[in-house]
């Protein structure tokens, strides 16, 4: 099941054995359900689905760490982007690209892929993102769709522990508040921008 930590670290073994390389990248290509239920789906096992502690697990036993990363990871994937993905990654991979917002259908445009092993890191990152940007762009003008919401970002890990001190504060000063400005902090969360609201 590519549910199974197993079956991820199993693949990261056998592609640093087989092929060896100065540097690695990995893009994980299925349905995304955010960081509650996390990544894929294996329609022959049941739907199952990697969650973050699998993913965790699954690194940790692959010959990725701190001192030996993987230049990125990216999720072609549906609301893959956030806080909590950037803390599974951190000590694993040095940049996470991944979605917000849903993604269509056909995912990302891998023209991208041309530049690998020619440029930089940073410039394969940004050819990702952009040509997955105007493709959706592109896309949606062509059909008429308005105003959709289309996200890619790519996050530096390196700035990870900072991420989950700014949360850890944020909520820290919320938990604090709460029985004094329950009605505030409630109206201030259905002000939010929310993503996702197409799935």
């Amino acid at each position: 099941s590519m549910g199974d930590s197993t079956c991820l670290a199993n693949f990261l073994n056998f592609g640093c054995s087989n092929f060896p390389a100065d540097h690695y990248g990995l893009i994980l290509w299925n349905h995304g359900n955010g960081p509650v239920i996390g990544y894929g789906k294996d329609m022959l096992f049941d739907n199952d689905s990697l969650t973050l502690q699998e993913m965790a697990d699954a690194l940790a036993a692959s010959p990725f760490n701190a001192e030996y990363k993987l230049g990125f990871v990216g999720f072609d994937a549906c609301l893959m982007s956030s806080a909590e993905l950037c803390h599974i990654w951190k000590d694993y991979a040095c940049y996470l690209v991944a979605s917000q917002e849903v993604e269509p259908s056909f995912g990302w445009n891998y023209s991208f892929l041309s530049s690998i092993g020619t440029a930089s890191i940073e410039t394969v990152l940004s050819d990702m993102a952009q040509s997955y940007l105007s493709t959706c762009l592109a896309y949606y003008e062509e059909r008429g769709y308005e105003s959709r919401d289309t996200t890619l970002s790519c996050m530096d890990l390196s700035y990870a522990d900072q991420l989950s001190a700014a949360v850890d504060a944020l909520f820290a000063r919320a938990l604090s508040d709460v029985s004094t400005s329950y009605n505030q902090l409630t109206q201030r969360r259905v002000n939010t921008r929310a993503l996702g609201r197409a799935s």
